[in-house]
């Protein structure tokens, strides 16, 4: 059995994949496999993996037609052979010593999943930089160096980045977590069940994974958001599973309507209108179809659907006033209103 499998999803991906591969061979842990799953790749990138593949015995290619970076992770996931699983993008590197600094910790620690941080550098300048949101210096502050649960985090673990590229798993842990498959933002549910789900979880406070920011990759081109409303459902699913929907309820909704609020945002201005309408109709469905007391929620719901519209439609609104918004959803819309004055 490898010590680790490292996946690589790849589509199209010709320009950077050499300095992907370079990364991995070179691990300073040599006991690793290596499994690329071409996605249906139309450029180079599978000639690319195959001449890497001729002088790296541990790399295994696998191919598919296109069904998107759920599915290959997930195909890459059903292969691996090796004890712990890390998944990587095919336009990122990782620093060399990177899987023996994450095996080392697995072993001495009994770990189900480790998080560690991650550093985002320009495609054109290669000029690094960090991120709060990737720091995760609330993690930190919390556990320090210790093994911990989500319970010791509490609401905060909604604010966890979710990005699979800095985690680091046990396979076994993994038998019954896969990749919800033909939708975007597909980590938020996959990560948020292997937080509430692991009992030894683990912060490493290094940048091992590098992560590149360029033009054309599946985030920055897409622009039709309406799955984050998908999304948002298997958050709360998700947490009323495991128990703890009640207890962080006033956390997993700030989460969504600050992603829902980002969405839109982003959203094609041709596409504002029917994001609005996805949302309105995930509402009504949600009181026809799952609420008990349907009379009584439907003003609930009814609120928070025309608060929510009425800020997405502030574009000048700053952040922080959105949010003390969210916090103070169940205000009547005139005092939300009043909030910009």
């Amino acid at each position: 059995m490898p010590a680790v499998s490292v996946i690589i999803p790849v589509f199209n991906v010709e320009k950077y994949l050499r300095e992907c591969l370079d990364s991995v061979c070179s691990q300073t842990l040599k006991d690793i496999e290596i499994i690329c799953i071409d996605d249906g790749s139309t450029d180079s990138s599978l000639d690319i993996i195959n001449e890497y593949a001729e002088k790296d015995e541990r790399i295994r290619i696998i191919t598919q037609e296109n069904k998107g970076p759920s599915s290959a992770r997930n195909t890459g996931i059903d292969n691996a052979k090796g004890k712990y699983v890390y998944c990587m993008d095919s336009d990122d590197y990782i620093e060399k010593d990177a899987m023996e600094k994450l095996y080392n910790i697995g072993e001495a620690n009994s770990i189900d999943c480790i998080m560690f941080k991650l550093i985002k550098f320009d495609d054109e300048t290669r000029e690094k930089y960090p991120s709060r949101y990737y720091d995760m210096e609330f993690v930190k502050d919390i556990v320090g160096d210790r093994v911990f649960s989500y319970e010791d985090i509490g609401g905060d673990l909604f604010f966890i980045p979710v990005s699979p590229q800095g985690k680091f798993f046990n396979r076994e842990f993994l038998t019954d977590i896969r990749f919800e498959e033909g939708i975007i933002f597909e980590d938020n549910p996959f990560f948020t069940e292997v937080l509430l789900k692991a009992e030894r979880l683990y912060f490493c406070d290094e940048y091992l994974c590098n992560r590149r920011i360029r033009s054309g990759s599946l985030m920055t081109s897409k622009k039709n958001f309406t799955d984050y409303i998908i999304v948002s459902n298997r958050l709360i699913d998700l947490a009323k599973k495991y128990g703890c929907y009640e207890k962080f309820k006033p956390q997993l909704y700030e989460k969504i309507f600050k992603n829902l609020f980002i969405r839109f945002t982003e959203v094609d201005e041709d596409n504002k209108q029917h994001f609005l309408d996805k949302l309105q109709e995930d509402f009504q469905y949600t009181i026809a179809t799952q609420v008990k007391d349907a009379k009584k929620l439907e003003v609930q719901i009814e609120k928070k659907y025309e608060a929510l519209k009425l800020l997405l439609q502030q574009p000048e609104w700053a952040e922080s006033e959105v949010l003390l918004a969210i916090r103070n959803i169940g205000m009547e819309l005139d005092e939300i209103n009043s909030l910009r004055q």
